[in-house]
């Protein structure tokens, strides 16, 4: 075996050996995509459930900010109608410690001088008897006047306790819609608390999910680079075990060529001598000097040019 068949075979042992190693680092890059497939499967899947919860929270968060500016709006009212109700009940106070329901009414006083004053245009009297009625007429229309002030200051104390209930009725309604709303606001609230752990939760499963898919991304890049050197080295292997092929090829050729040149070269070297000498050759000398020639022309073509 020559030098360069040792050498070919080697390649070749070689070139197996790339190939092996191909091959086992091409079912393991296999592996890892599945395994980065499944950890990207994973981290989309808490990615898109922590988007689903993410609208939820932005929902809550109207809702809860909603019935926090009721919240607010119910109370400004509530405070405006109780700031009102003090005025009204300072009021009230004050006209409840200076009035009195009147004993008698201002129309029965009005009847009462509309008599008198009837009696003093169509009766006849001394004048003693008319100046008693103008007198009495004067101390009545002076009581009247009294009552009616009375009279007006009941009314108003009546309509006071009127506004003042109704303002209460008022407050009591805009303060249970003010718990109302807070307590739906805490409610949410605490929602919101719960669901944004579970945002938290989520968001931490997918973080652990995705760092096992940058670790996988890492090693599978380093692994298809490695992949490239082996397939770089096969096709160099290749490449110079299809060179030497060709040249053992060609050696193995001259190697014939010589061989079957040796057995003929005497026969050949006789012809031709006969040939220089002007003799006639026989068919058989013919054709071995011919062959002789076609030989050392392919053993010229075997031969590695220069």
């Amino acid at each position: 075996m020559s030098q360069l068949e040792i050498s070919l075979n080697n390649m070749r042992a070689e070139l197996n050996q790339v190939r092996r190693q191909f091959v086992s680092l091409r079912d393991e890059l296999l592996k890892l995509r599945k395994a980065m497939d499944e950890y990207k499967q994973k981290r989309d899947e808490y990615n898109m459930k922590v988007k689903e919860l993410a609208e939820q929270l932005k929902e809550l968060k109207k809702s809860r900010d909603e019935n926090n500016s009721k919240v607010a709006f119910y109370k400004e009212i509530r405070q405006t109608l109780r700031k009102k109700r003090k005025e009204l009940l300072e009021e009230y106070r004050a006209l409840k410690e200076n009035v009195r329901k009147p004993k008698t009414s201002s129309w029965k006083i009005r009847q009462l001088i509309d008599k008198l004053e009837w009696r003093l245009q169509t009766v006849p009297m001394t004048i003693e008897q008319e100046n008693a009625i103008v007198s009495r007429i004067r101390e009545l229309e002076e009581k009247l006047d009294e009552i009616k002030e009375q009279e007006e200051k009941y009314k108003r104390l009546k309509e006071l306790r009127k506004e003042i209930s109704k303002l209460t009725e008022e407050i009591k309604k805009y303060h249970e819609l003010v718990v109302q709303h807070a307590k739906q606001s805490q409610e949410i609230h605490q929602k919101i608390i719960q669901l944004r752990e579970e945002i938290n939760k989520y968001r931490q499963e997918a973080d652990k999910y995705h760092a096992n898919y940058t670790r996988l991304k890492e090693e599978v890049n380093s692994k298809l680079e490695e992949l490239t050197k082996l397939e770089q080295k096969r096709r160099e292997l290749y490449s110079k075990i299809k060179e030497i092929s060709i040249r053992v090829a060609a050696e193995k050729a001259a190697q014939k060529i010589r061989r079957e040149k040796e057995l003929i070269e005497e026969k050949a070297k006789i012809a031709m001598d006969k040939l220089q000498r002007g003799e006639q050759l026989t068919f058989e000398e013919f054709v071995i000097l011919q062959r002789y020639k076609e030989l050392e022309s392919q053993l010229e073509e075997t031969m590695p040019k220069a």
